[in-house]
Formats: C-alpha cells, sequence, structure tokens
C-alpha cells in the first residue's frame, strides 16, 4: 500500500498538548535506494540492533555517507481527545491527527506504518501529515528517511537551499581548501531530524500559518505609542476532509509582556469560514488598534509585545502568536541606505551572527546568553548569516529588542548550467521556500529586513565567484522574483535581492588593501567588516588543533577549521613560524583584530549619514571550534575583538581620525619620526535619543613603556565642554589635536566623553615615536593545500629554448605590479628572459611595474614561459614570488615533472 501526501504546511502553532515522540529512535546510515532495498520503512523490519538516540538529533553526512534512517516505535499515550480520535479515525466533527515535525536535514521522506506519507525539502520549516487514518491502536511504527545531498563536486551547480551549513568559509572544512584535507578532516553537512516530532489533535480546519503585518500611523517616541496601527491579518486555513466545513473564525488581539493602566485594551474580530472539501483558503483582513504601545530596539526604548489569540468554533482549542507594532523603512538606494524605525531615523549598530553548525544543539538558555552577549556590546541588530535560526531564537529577539537581519539560506553561486528541467525544478523549491520563511517569521517585529541571498554572483561583492559567473548575472532573476515575492507577501519591511549589492562588505585590511584603506571608503551600509583571530590560549578549542610550535601554515587541522594562511601572512600579523609561541601568536593576532574594529567602526560613525547608515560586523560567534573573524569564540569566550566592538559599539562615541604622517610596522603598527606631528581629528557622535545636553571630552597621552608619571599627564589632559550631537544628527568634529612627538617612545592617545560623573565613551589607540627594528617580513605563501587551484597540475613543459607552465587566478579581479622572482631548482631566472601569456597578449615580466602593472581578471588562466633555460626531463621545483596591488608579496612553491 501506497500513500502519497504533500506535506502540510505548518507554520503556526498547533492547538493543544501535542504527545511528544521523545523516546528512543533508532538510527542507521546508508546510501540513499539501499535502506528501502533492506526494507527499512517496512513496520515489521528488525531494528533492535540499530544505535538508538533521543531527539532532537543530527549526525554529520559525508559523501560516502549521505542518508540517515530513523525508526521510532510508539503507542497513544496522551489524554482522550487525541486517542479517541486517532482509534475512530475522526470522529463526527471530522477530528484529525496531524503528525508534525518541526524542522529536518535536508530532505525528508516519511512512512508510518509502511505506508509512504511524502516527501518535504527544506531544513527550516516546520511540516506534516494528517495521519488520522493510519494510526491503530497499539504499536505504530514510523520510518524516516534523511539526506542531504553532498555538493563539493562542483560548488556552483549546488541545489541545496541550506546556506551556510552546505558552502561557506566559516564551516569545517572551508569548501577554498575541498578536496585536499587528508583523513580525519572531511568535508561535512548536518543530516537529521534537528526539531521535535510530535502528534496532535486538532478539529477538521487547519490553520496553516498567521501573520499580523502592522502599519503604524502618527507615532510618537516620547509617549511610545501611536495613534492607531493598521493590522494586515493574513491567515492560511485548509480544510483537512473531503467534507465542506463552516466555523466562526474569531480573533481577540491582547496586550502580551505589559499591562494597560487603564486596563487591557484588545481588538476583536469576528469571521464566518466556509471551505470546501479539501479547499486551501488564506483570508486577509485589516484591524485598528487604537492607540498601540510601541515595540522598540533596546537601545530606544522598550520592546512591547502584543499577543492574537485565534480561535475556531470546530477547534475549540485556540492558537497564540505574539507580535509587535512597530513601523520600519529603509531607503535604498545605489549610495544611501537610511534606515527610519517608528517615524525617526536611526543607525543601527550590528554583528553577524550564527548559533551552532549543528542546530540540534541550540537551546534557550544558550540563545539568550548570546543576546545578553549582544546587548552588552551595544549591539542592537544581529544578521542572521545565510541562513534561518532555530524559532526560538526570533521570539527572544522580540522580547529582548534585538533586530534582525534576516537572510534566506542562499549563498554565493547556484545551479549554474544545470539542464533546464533541474533548474526549473530549482528555482520553483527556491520561491516554495521564500514564501514559507516570510510566513513562518513575518509577525515578529524583530526581524527589519528580508535579504535574498548572499553574495550571490551577480554583485559586486560577488564578484569574486568568478568572471564566467559574474559578467553572465548568475542567479539574478531567481534572486529579484524572491525579493519580488517577498514584497508581496509582507509589505511592511525592506526587502533585498541580495547581499553585496546596495550594503558592502568590506574586507580591507584582509582580503584586499590594508587597513588604512577605510579611510578612504564611503560605503552605505557595510554589512560585513573584520579580521581573524585565534580563540584564547585557554580555549577548549585547542583540543581541536595542533598545537607543536611552529606549526606549519599548511597545518590540515588549522585549515578544516577555517585558518586562512595566505591573509595572515599579509595583510595578517604573519604566519606561525614568525613566532615563538602559540601565546605570542594568539596575542598579535587578537591585537590586530581589536584594533581593526576600532579602526573601522571609527570610520563608520565618522561617517554617520554621510552616507554611512549603520554596520553589521563580521563575525559574532563561531558555529563550531573553529578560527574564524569572530570576537567570541565556539564556547562563547571573548577575544580582544570583543571588548573593542563593545566600546566603539556604545551609543555615545568620539571617533578619533588619524591624520597621515604615520609609517606601518608589523602590519598595523602606528610608527612616528620624532619631532614630527600626531594628527588627530575627534568626531563625537549620538544614536540615543533620550540622550543630550553639555559633555566633557578629555584627552591626554600615556607612556606604555614608561607609565610611572602617568598620573602627571592625566593631570595635564585636555578638555573641553560641548553640547551632545542628537541622534538624528551625523557626527560633529569637536578638535583637531595637533600634539609633537618629541621624545622617543610607546605611547597611547586616550579619550574619554563624560556627562558629569557618567561615562558615556572612551577610545584610544597605540602608537611609537621613533624608528623600530624593522623585520623582513616573508610573502605570503600560496599554502600547498591551495595549489591546485592556482597551478594547473600537469602544465610544465618542454619550449623551444627553455619550459613553461600555466596558472589561474582563482578569486577576485587583481592588479599585478611586479613578478619578483622565478627559480627553477634554486636557480633564478633573469625577468628579462620571462614572459607572461594570456588572451592573446604577452609581457616581458620586467616591463610589470608600479607604474605599469598587469590586470589578471577572475577566473583568467594565464601561462610563464621562460625561455633559455631548458630543463632535463623529470621531477623539478619551481619558485614564484610575485606582487600584488594591496595584497603585497606572494609566494608560490610549486612540485612537477616534465617527461
Amino acid at each position: 500500500m501506497s500513500l502519497r501526501n504533500t506535506p502540510l504546511s505548518l507554520l503556526a502553532p498547533l492547538p493543544g498538548l501535542p504527545q511528544v515522540l521523545d523516546g528512543e529512535w533508532r538510527i542507521a546510515i546508508a546510501h540513499e535506494g539501499q535502506g528501502l532495498e533492506l526494507g527499512y520503512a517496512d513496520p515489521g523490519f528488525a531494528d533492535s540492533g540499530w544505535e538508538t538516540v533521543r531527539l532532537p538529533h543530527l549526525r554529520h553526512s559525508t559523501a560516502e555517507q549521505d542518508t540517515l534512517w530513523y525508526r521510532c516505535h510508539f503507542a497513544l499515550t496522551p489524554g482522550p481527545r487525541l486517542r479517541a480520535v486517532a482509534e475512530q479515525h475522526g470522529d463526527r466533527r471530522g477530528e484529525r491527527v496531524i503528525l508534525r515535525f518541526g524542522g529536518a536535514f535536508y530532505r525528508a521522506r516519511v512512512w508510518l506504518n509502511g505506508v509512504e506519507l511524502g516527501l518535504h525539502e527544506g531544513y527550516f520549516q516546520p511540516f506534516g501529515f494528517d495521519v488520522t487514518d493510519l494510526l491503530k491502536p497499539g504499536e505504530n511504527v514510523l520510518a524516516v528517511r534523511c539526506r542531504f545531498p553532498i555538493e563539493t563536486g562542483e560548488f556552483r551547480r549546488k541545489t541545496a537551499v541550506a546556506g551556510i551549513f552546505a558552502d561557506w568559509d566559516c564551516k569545517p572544512y572551508p569548501s577554498a581548501f575541498y578536496p585536499n584535507l587528508p583523513p580525519p578532516t572531511e568535508w561535512t553537512v548536518p543530516i537529521g531530524l534537528w526539531q521535535p516530532v510530535s502528534l496532535h489533535a486538532t478539529g477538521p480546519v487547519l490553520i496553516e500559518s498567521l501573520n499580523i503585518f502592522p502599519e503604524v500611523i502618527n507615532p510618537n517616541w516620547q509617549s511610545g505609542r501611536a495613534e492607531a496601527a493598521n493590522l494586515k491579518v493574513v491567515i492560511a486555513t485548509r480544510n483537512l476532509t473531503p467534507d465542506s466545513q463552516s466555523a466562526e473564525l474569531a480573533l481577540n488581539i491582547a496586550p502580551h509582556n505589559f499591562v494597560e493602566r487603564d486596563g487591557t485594551r484588545s481588538a476583536l474580530y469576528k469571521q464566518a469560514l466556509n471551505l470546501a472539501g479539501n479547499e486551501h483558503q488564506t483570508l486577509e483582513f485589516n484591524l485598528t488598534l487604537p492607540n498601540p504601545r510601541l515595540w522598540f530596539p533596546w537601545t530606544h526604548g522598550e520592546p512591547c509585545l502584543y499577543q492574537a489569540q485565534l480561535t475556531l468554533t470546530n477547534n475549540q482549542l485556540p492558537i497564540t502568536k505574539s507580535f509587535g507594532v512597530r513601523g520600519v523603512r529603509a531607503v535604498i538606494e545605489p549610495g544611501r541606505w537610511e534606515w527610519q524605525l517608528n517615524g525617526r531615523r536611526i543607525f543601527p549598530k550590528g554583528s553577524n551572527y550564527v548559533s551552532d553548525f549543528y542546530l540540534n544543539r541550540v537551546i534557550p538558555e544558550g540563545l539568550r546568553r548570546d543576546l545578553d552577549l549582544a546587548r552588552n556590546a551595544n549591539l542592537d541588530l544581529l544578521r542572521v548569516h545565510a541562513h534561518v535560526a532555530p524559532p526560538d531564537f526570533y521570539r527572544l529577539c522580540d522580547e529582548l529588542g534585538v533586530m534582525v537581519m534576516c537572510d534566506f539560506p542562499l549563498i554565493w553561486t547556484y545551479a549554474f548550467d544545470l539542464p533546464p528541467d533541474e533548474d526549473i525544478a530549482f528555482r520553483a523549491s527556491v520561491q516554495a521556500q521564500v514564501e514559507d520563511m516570510v510566513r513562518l517569521l513575518g509577525s515578529h517585529p524583530s526581524v527589519v529586513l528580508w535579504s535574498m541571498h548572499n553574495e550571490p554572483p551577480w554583485t559586486p561583492d560577488g564578484s569574486f565567484l568568478g568572471g564566467d559567473v559574474h559578467h553572465a548575472e548568475v542567479n539574478r532573476p531567481m534572486d529579484e522574483a524572491s525579493a519580488a515575492r517577498a514584497r508581496e507577501l509582507d509589505s511592511t519591511r525592506p526587502v533585498i535581492a541580495a547581499s553585496g549589492e546596495y550594503d558592502q562588505h568590506l574586507y580591507h585590511g584582509w582580503y584586499t588593501g590594508g587597513w588604512p584603506d577605510n579611510r578612504n571608503l564611503r560605503p552605505a551600509f557595510p554589512t560585513e567588516f573584520g579580521v581573524q583571530a585565534l580563540p584564547n590560549l585557554d580555549s577548549p578549542f585547542w583540543a581541536t588543533a595542533n598545537t607543536d610550535w611552529p606549526v606549519d601554515s599548511d597545518d590540515p587541522s588549522w585549515a578544516h577549521a577555517g585558518y586562512q594562511a595566505v591573509f595572515w601572512a599579509s595583510p595578517g600579523v604573519g604566519a606561525p613560524p614568525q613566532f615563538t609561541s602559540l601565546a605570542d601568536y594568539v596575542a598579535a593576532s587578537q591585537e590586530y583584530q581589536a584594533f581593526f574594529i576600532r579602526y573601522a567602526i571609527d570610520q563608520w560613525r565618522r561617517k554617520k549619514f554621510d552616507p554611512v547608515g549603520g554596520y553589521i560586523h563580521f563575525l559574532f560567534t563561531d558555529g563550531w571550534p573553529a578560527i574564524t573573524w569572530s570576537v567570541l569564540d565556539y564556547y562563547r569566550l571573548p577575544k580582544a575583538g570583543y571588548q573593542a566592538l563593545a566600546e566603539s559599539s556604545r551609543p555615545v562615541h568620539l571617533s578619533l581620525d588619524v591624520e597621515p604622517g604615520f609609517t606601518v610596522e608589523g602590519g598595523f603598527h602606528l610608527v612616528y619620526p620624532v619631532g614630527a606631528t600626531l594628527a588627530v581629528a575627534l568626531y563625537l557622535v549620538n544614536d540615543d535619543y533620550r540622550l543630550g545636553g553639555q559633555v566633557a571630552v578629555t584627552t591626554w597621552i600615556e607612556r606604555r613603556d614608561s607609565p610611572r608619571l602617568n598620573w602627571i599627564r592625566r593631570l595635564l589632559s585636555r578638555r573641553l565642554t560641548t553640547t551632545l550631537t542628537r541622534a538624528d544628527e551625523g557626527s560633529r568634529l569637536v578638535n583637531l589635536l595637533k600634539l609633537p612627538l618629541n621624545r622617543a617612545g610607546e605611547y597611547t592617545l586616550r579619550a574619554q566623553v563624560r556627562q558629569g560623573r557618567r561615562l558615556l565613551a572612551e577610545n584610544h589607540f597605540d602608537f611609537r615615536a621613533g624608528a623600530v627594528r624593522r623585520e623582513h617580513k616573508a610573502p605570503r605563501r600560496v599554502p600547498g593545500l591551495l595549489l591546485n587551484k592556482v597551478y594547473q597540475s600537469g602544465s610544465l613543459r618542454h619550449t623551444e629554448d627553455g619550459f613553461a607552465f600555466s596558472l589561474r587566478n582563482p578569486a577576485m579581479p587583481v592588479t599585478l605590479q611586479s613578478l619578483s622572482e622565478l627559480r627553477v631548482d634554486g636557480q633564478t631566472v633573469d625577468p628579462a628572459q620571462v614572459e607572461l601569456v594570456f588572451g592573446g597578449q604577452s609581457r616581458r615580466a620586467s616591463t610589470i611595474t608600479p607604474q605599469a602593472p598587469l590586470e589578471l581578471p577572475s577566473n583568467e588562466r594565464f601561462t610563464i614561459v621562460a625561455r633559455g633555460h631548458p630543463l632535463a626531463p623529470g621531477a623539478h621545483e619551481l619558485e614564484l614570488t610575485a606582487h600584488f596591488l594591496g595584497l603585497g608579496d606572494i609566494a608560490a612553491k610549486i612540485k612537477d615533472k616534465l617527461i
């Protein structure tokens, strides 16, 4: 017997108390078709030898093991309603039993008592089936097959809508290293049932989704209220029976987390509902809520919430959903991003966030801890980076007043050059899941922005994915269609087709250029900026990585954790062998990260509203034991960057704009010659409408290498009084310090803003007067694990009087300023005898200079020809060093054979 159903969409709460299937589940791993052949779906299959687990549960899927089977034996044990409905296969009122899955990675096929129920695709949506006619007294057997296909053969052709869980540079085994890491490291994605499975008794009419979209009329910040709110209510219903059904729908709205002084204000709406047999019907209607309390992020007010209670007369038990009344708008244009909340302009400050790579580990207490850490860092916005978080995250953001940039789970390139039928199916899946995301999360006031795709290849920030997919604008029609559909469903929030189009991902100081370049950038809304840093020396992370010093830059355990050796070498703090110990390396990396965060945020806040409209730092937390851009590692131990982020994100801030006149040592240390003048502009900025009045700005210089007299220097500090800027203003220049540096030494410039005894802001930066010993910084070397993406293996060949080999630029377009050195078997080749050939043109290496550079497009293949150096057959070693604009010297060591 076989029965195929389209899964029910269960995006609204179900009424009543469920029977949670939280007993033992049995699991086994098999290939996709193997389990069916072995009878894993049959109720009589002997599974006693399988491993037992409890839900929620996830394992990791690999290329060899991408399918996980679950089996659960259960009897109906709850109260009389559920048992009676199941045993009678629905009573005369048409009551039904729903089998609900809270979430499954990634494709789930379900059988109950040997009957196939259907297939669901997508990890974040609750789904289920009407199982009233299949349940039986005594033991029932539920079988679930979860599959997450491993799409590592060609990342640009992937089709799983799973965002960071399928492809990311902060996941276990970043795709940049695939397939070069040896065992025991391996490419993995999560697979399994990461949310509970339960049975629910319901009436004949199912509420599939319930959303309330508010339009605020005449908001008032002082009172925290509005004149009124028009509430657009959208309810999706489904008749689960073949018979027509009639019912009265009643919706009651009342305060949820606050009490009205003059009694409880509520709004009540009633409507008759008539559904034909098996009909799906969406109701839309409007309610007016007079004088509502407004929802604010914690930085601006109270996050007041209402509760909607929906009752159907033939369902008896109500369902509830909380929501907030707030108006959010964003003016989004090229070079402009202006946020407005409840009628006033705001400047959000945030970070990118991921809770855990294995979502079954996420519990409300952990989410609450993370949100407290975000608030302690003075952040009021989190970007859930290229995924949808567990439901409790959005509930807690509502309650704690933290805004959310909600990413749809797409990252980088999808479905490139797929056959037409597969491409059509993929787009249909994306469109359906976009609708699910909006209907699942649409009532959460914390969600202030929908974003459909992170860094797709058609955006400026996705150009690194390759010139062919970039110029072909791959995925653009799909992303724009997704954005249009989200706007149709929800007109109360801004929607962008991609992150990386109108907002900016800026990695000057890591991927491109140096950190001083941020001073001249004018982004509208930077939503990614940061540098990598190692976890603390006492972090449990180090039990998972090699610590035998000095660690090789190519160490597989570090690469598996996300360590980007090329960029650590320059513009980062250097390679591991340049440091005497792991402790020194940890300290230097965290010092650079903290410095970078302060410097970059000083620039964004100095340019508040001119044109910067807010910022989202990258990255707040690690989702697994990793080496990334995070300021909190997987164990939530703070790096030095966390404190820098917190101090730089205070409502009141004093941006220190250091004017040119320094040189840079060791990547980020500022050095001035003795006798030079330190010039620093001080910009005062305030983002809190509740603050105002007179403030005192104080600055002084301390000697780090001679602290004995610092108390005298503080007594001699410079102090001025000024009026605090308004929250709807940009920054204001309040002072321009010009300080002569007449003595060599290590210094710190410190600045504070106080109002009476209250410290509103503090900032600082370190510098040195007088030359220091210059250490030669070795060029960053392309790790052997990445050489296969740069060097065309087997391309070494004879020429008439020398040899040639081929390379490829695998990333973003770069500017080659010189080919510094080419050595073969230890012998240097004269640059005048070396040519670069590509695209029908050639250049002698000796003619490539900073004044006459060579532009190398993304994914461009080129050949290096060396004349006058014939090579004998056999193994050879090539050493190549080149200087690239903004990247510095990069070296590669290549081994190949000539036949």
